[in-house]
């Protein structure tokens, strides 16, 4: 099976590359043929963009149409037997497009923000129909956004869930402690919050929670937007974004507890992760996190300001210390997802013999 897979920057800090990069690892090591194709030439080169520039593009109609173009360009030389795009309104788009014009079977992996955020866009929004009217077949991160694929785009989905490398992403006590130290930590319980920090992830809920929270430690670690800035409370800590995963695993390992306050949201890496290090989990029941938490058992899901002061108040009285050791028996594993991906590729491509 021979496929190219059409990306955004896979290079760019988020899930969407951290996805796009475990996927395909575990597609070759499966014996497939995969090709990794970003038409975002400019990003991927460093090539920056003003914003109005950008805008522009977009409003025109020319990032696409020379995407699309790139894309395929790239189906002539690599010949797959199937293209795969990532990101309902980038990426995906342009490959539905282009495979459909080469008469190549394509499939649609719908991320997020594309479906939650970019449905409602008068610009975007084209896009995503344009997709559910052409696709082979679409993928979705959560349950949830396989029902608003059918709701509101009137096309059937698979729900095929994100996963961790649980040989990375491990419960490191040992190494913990050290880095405790290097960060002038303390041994006071520590809360976590991970990522790329925009408004969607909720962080007003750290302000609503001071109170609860003036006991302990609580870091933020990733990238914080500048929109964002303002909403941080004086008592967190901020530590700049880490791109190495064995780092990365430790610094969750240093938390008790980690914090998903999302508005909205696929499935994210971070609870997955999180839930990898055996660490207790309280979020938003939002997206994906809903597919992956049961509530009070592998972690806590919060709909209000009191459910989240109860989940910290049991949490922090230690009333239950197997949570996080349910939490990582439960997380998929990408043998998993990988295997779900293949069994479709399978079938969209069969159906397209007939």
């Amino acid at each position: 099976m021979k496929i190219l897979y059409v990306v955004p920057n896979p290079s760019r800090i988020g899930g969407v590359s951290r996805s796009i990069q475990r996927v395909i690892h575990h597609f070759k090591n499966k014996g497939v043929n995969a090709t990794l194709f970003c038409p975002d030439f400019e990003a991927e080169n460093g090539i920056a963009k003003s914003e109005m520039m950008m805008m522009q593009e977009l409003l025109t109609g020319t990032m696409m149409q020379e995407w699309t173009q790139r894309v395929i360009e790239k189906i002539k030389i690599e010949t797959p037997d199937l293209v795969v795009g990532y990101y309902g309104s980038s990426a995906a788009y342009c490959a539905t497009a282009a495979a459909k014009f080469l008469n190549i079977p394509v499939i649609a992996c719908f991320r997020g923000n594309d479906i939650n955020r970019d449905f409602f866009s008068s610009f975007h929004a084209p896009k995503l129909n344009f997709i559910a009217q052409n696709a082979n077949a679409i993928t979705t991160v959560s349950s949830e956004m396989k029902q608003k694929v059918k709701t509101w785009l009137g096309a059937e989905a698979h729900f095929i869930s994100n996963s961790v490398d649980k040989s990375i992403f491990y419960n490191k006590n040992k190494l913990a402690e050290t880095h405790k130290q290097k960060l002038n930590l303390d041994s006071r319980l520590i809360i976590g919050l991970f990522g790329e920090f925009k408004a969607s992830r909720g962080l007003e809920i750290l302000e609503i929670l001071k109170e609860e929270l003036q006991n302990v430690q609580t870091i933020i670690v990733g990238k914080v937007r500048s929109s964002v800035q303002k909403k941080l409370p004086d008592y967190v800590t901020v530590i700049p974004y880490i791109d190495k995963t064995e780092e990365l695993a430790t610094k969750y390992s240093m938390c008790d507890i980690v914090l998903q306050p999302s508005k909205y949201d696929g499935m994210p890496n971070v609870v997955l992760e999180a839930m990898a290090c055996e660490r207790v989990v309280i979020a938003s029941p939002v997206g994906g996190i809903k597919d992956l938490i049961n509530h009070g058992e592998n972690g806590y899901l919060c709909n209000t300001t009191q459910d989240w002061k109860n989940a910290l108040k049991i949490v922090l009285a230690k009333k239950d210390i197997n949570i996080g050791v349910k939490a990582r028996k439960s997380v998929p594993e990408p043998s998993q997802e990988a295997s779900e991906f293949l069994d479709l590729f399978s079938k969209v491509l069969s159906v397209n013999k007939e």
